[in-house]
């Protein structure tokens, strides 16, 4: 494990995350002085993403999800993949949200978030 990531616990399990979190929603989460948005796809896919759009840092957790991976920012409508956080092609100038890894370990969700962050 790389030692510049931290793995931060969820309050989430796994047998209970369709009641904790359905698919479609979005959440935000509280991590120090950093927040987090856990996206679950209308597919069932899991993803952490900073919550504050890179273009005005709008609260993305206010935002909607769309069939294709993608988060849709609630101020301006930018679309990033929940994969890598790149904005749709279209949108010049913006640079990429900020993206964390997620695991799960003996039924808990963990999210991998580099230990300067936390340390702010």
């Amino acid at each position: 494990m790389d030692s510049s990531i931290q793995w931060v616990a969820l309050p989430f399990e796994s047998g209970q995350l369709h009641e904790q979190l359905p698919p479609g929603k979005l959440c935000r989460l509280r991590i120090g002085r950093f927040f987090l948005c856990l996206a679950h796809t209308p597919q069932g896919k899991l993803y952490a993403i900073q919550d504050a759009c890179p273009h005005r840092g709008a609260p993305l957790h206010q935002g909607r999800l769309n069939d294709y991976d993608e988060i849709i920012c609630p101020l301006h409508d930018y679309r990033f993949d929940l994969r890598s956080g790149k904005p749709a092609a279209h949108y010049f100038g913006c640079s990429d949200a900020r993206v964390f890894p997620l695991q799960w370990q003996e039924g808990q969700l963990y999210v991998g978030l580099p230990a300067r962050l936390l340390e702010q």
